[in-house]
């Protein structure tokens, strides 16, 4: 993963440490996610993880509808990559 890969995970892990923080997420419930129009990537947080504890690793990448990066997998339905699904959407122009 390049630079720009990195610093798209630090961004979605401090909004998701941000929301939890202020009770706007349910820690444990939910994903969030961020979408690189460019790379045509989409970065979205595990389920079932306290936002909190969130580290890069843990971010899952999707491409093309499969997820090519993270070591959690994500709980959303592939079909994100595709249209859209009910979760925070940060994207990334």
């Amino acid at each position: 993963m390049d630079s720009n890969s990195n610093n798209l995970k630090k961004e979605i892990i401090y909004y998701a440490k941000l929301l939890e923080g202020k009770g706007l997420v349910n820690s444990l419930e939910g994903n969030l996610s961020m979408l690189d129009r460019t790379a045509g990537e989409l970065y979205i947080t595990p389920s079932g993880t306290r936002k909190a504890f969130l580290t890069e690793d843990m971010i899952a990448v999707m491409k093309d509808g499969s997820q090519i990066g993270g070591t959690l997998k994500d709980q959303v339905n592939i079909c994100c990559m595709k249209q859209l699904c009910v979760h925070v959407l940060i994207v990334m122009l």
